[in-house]
């Protein structure tokens, strides 16, 4: 492995490089993290309308690619894909032809199972680590709340709510799979309503979760259209942790005797906190540097997002 490795971003919007710039503070693009990673070199961009790789390759440095080809013959070590949710199989199958040393793609991994299994089977045969950016799992301090929750910090786990919209794939899977990370193993048991507010192939959906030991978490759609939010309460025998602003802050309550009425019980807010979610990306090329030069593993691996997309898209009644 070289001492410097080199990098490609296939898609040239928002995430991909246009949510932020080389003077900001947040790292919430992969040209961003990709920059300021001392281990790595931007080789470039690809996308679909040329314009917008060059106007990226203006702002961050590199090549703006003009074809898939053009730019892979180049052997990056990591290609980062951050293209369109429909995209996102077609994108990945055609990387593997030339045997990157990782890659990292965007959430969802695929539209659909069979889809998403395929990519799983395919880059673990050809043995490219596959990385998907479930951003807040690449976070310290949701790696140090999963582990408080599970050594009881707050008791024993009773329900939930969460609250979440621009589609149930796209953006409704960060939530499920937070909860994965936070909880254990859920399953849909019912969903009950759907709004298009996103795309017309991925619905916002309402439903309810079940854990293994049969604890409710419903999580609700709400129109994206009219504002944006990402939340989630998780309630526990002593307490409650909440995540708020899309995973910005956790806000956490402790279950305290009533000072005016004797025998009531109720929570007070014990702390507010920041995540440090808007530095996320950094997290995440940090991983991919680890796992190349320091044999760590992957956060989230593509098998990892494949049962979140299962649990996504299969529902289980009791």
């Amino acid at each position: 492995m070289p001492k410097k490795l080199t990098a490609l971003v296939i898609g040239a919007g928002n995430i991909g490089a246009m949510y932020d710039s080389p003077i900001s503070n947040n790292f919430q693009t992969y040209s961003h993290a990709i920059s300021a990673n001392k281990s790595v070199e931007l080789l470039g961009f690809i996308d679909t309308v040329i314009v917008k790789a060059k106007r990226a390759s203006n702002v961050w440095g590199g090549r703006a690619f003009k074809t898939l080809h053009d730019a892979m013959i180049e052997k990056p070590n990591i290609v980062c894909v951050a293209v369109p949710d429909d995209q996102h199989f077609q994108t990945l199958m055609e990387i593997v032809a030339y045997q990157p040393d990782l890659v990292i793609a965007e959430k969802p991994l695929a539209l659909y199972i069979d889809q998403a299994t395929q990519l799983v089977k395919v880059y673990s045969q050809l043995k490219i680590p596959l990385m998907i950016n479930y951003s807040r799992r690449y976070l310290p301090i949701f790696q140090k709340l999963q582990k408080e929750i599970s050594e009881k910090r707050f008791g024993v786990f009773q329900t939930g709510v969460g609250y979440y919209g621009k589609g149930l794939l796209h953006n409704g899977s960060h939530l499920v799979d937070l909860i994965r990370m936070l909880i254990g193993e859920i399953r849909i048991q019912h969903k009950f309503s759907e709004l298009l507010d996103w795309s017309k192939l991925d619905a916002s959906v309402s439903l309810i979760l079940n854990t293994l030991e049969d604890k409710k978490i419903p999580l609700l759609a709400v129109d994206a259209k009219n504002f944006s939010i990402f939340e989630l309460a998780l309630l526990f025998t002593g307490g409650r942790v909440r995540i708020l602003q899309g995973g910005l802050y956790i806000e956490e309550s402790v279950v305290k005797n009533d000072q005016l009425i004797e025998g009531f019980r109720g929570l007070k807010v014990e702390s507010i906190y920041s995540t440090n979610a808007s530095n996320c990306m950094k997290y995440v090329i940090e991983n991919a540097v680890d796992c190349l030069k320091n044999n760590k593993k992957i956060i989230v691996s593509g098998k990892e997002a494949l049962i979140t997309l299962q649990t996504c898209l299969t529902v289980e009644p009791l």
